[in-house]
This record gives C-alpha cells, sequence and structure tokens, in this order.
C-alpha cells in the first residue's frame, strides 16, 4: 500500500512540474531552413543589440555560438544582453532573384533565463 501511494505522489508530481522543451539550435536552423519551415522550435540564446517594441509586438534578434537569427513576438522588448529561450515557428520566405530571405521564428511564448 506505501508503494501504490509513493508511485501516485510521484505521478502527481511529474504531472505538475513543466517539462522543458528540447532545444534545437540556431546553427541547424540556418543550415537547413526549408526542414524547419513552419515547424515549432525551442531555441536558446542572448538578445543582441537589435531589439524594437512598438505596440505590443517586438522585434529581436537572439545569437548563439555567434549566430544569428531575428524573433518576432509580442509584449515588451527584451534588453541586449539578455540569456532567453524562445518557443516558436519558424517562417521561411521563398528567395527572389536578388535575395535569398533569412529564417525568423514567429513567437508564441519566450522564457527569459
Amino acid at each position: 500500500m506505501h508503494i501504490r501511494i509513493a508511485t501516485l505522489a510521484a505521478l502527481a508530481l511529474l504531472a505538475v512540474v513543466p517539462a522543458r522543451a528540447a532545444t534545437t539550435t540556431i546553427k541547424a536552423i540556418l543550415d537547413a531552413p526549408a526542414s524547419f519551415a513552419d515547424q515549432s522550435v525551442t531555441v536558446v540564446g542572448t538578445v543582441d543589440a537589435l531589439t524594437l517594441g512598438f505596440k505590443g509586438e517586438t522585434f529581436y534578434e537572439i545569437r548563439d555560438a555567434g549566430l544569428p537569427i531575428a524573433v518576432v513576438g509580442y509584449g515588451t522588448a527584451l534588453a541586449p544582453g539578455t540569456q532567453v529561450q524562445v518557443t516558436g515557428t519558424v517562417r521561411v520566405r521563398p528567395p527572389d532573384e536578388e535575395f535569398t530571405f533569412p529564417p525568423v521564428i514567429q513567437e508564441s511564448a519566450h522564457q527569459v533565463q
């Protein structure tokens, strides 16, 4: 009986503690953007100097291992130098005859670390 109660308590605790999302590297997205297009990812990086906020929408760049990726999100603009975990959908615009567009993450959530 004691083992059963302990097992149920452990399962209840696991249900309450949020699971950490598996992360994808920025390098992996930049190396093969088409394979991540319209996929949900979680990346970790440092907010770069470029950060804009206007009417509840934000645009910022995060870097990991020296590689940048742009993030479009909501809320208050994050301060440069902030460590952040971003979850969102990778958006890829097809290239035109003059320019290949870099991938962008459309943020669904972020967590300052």
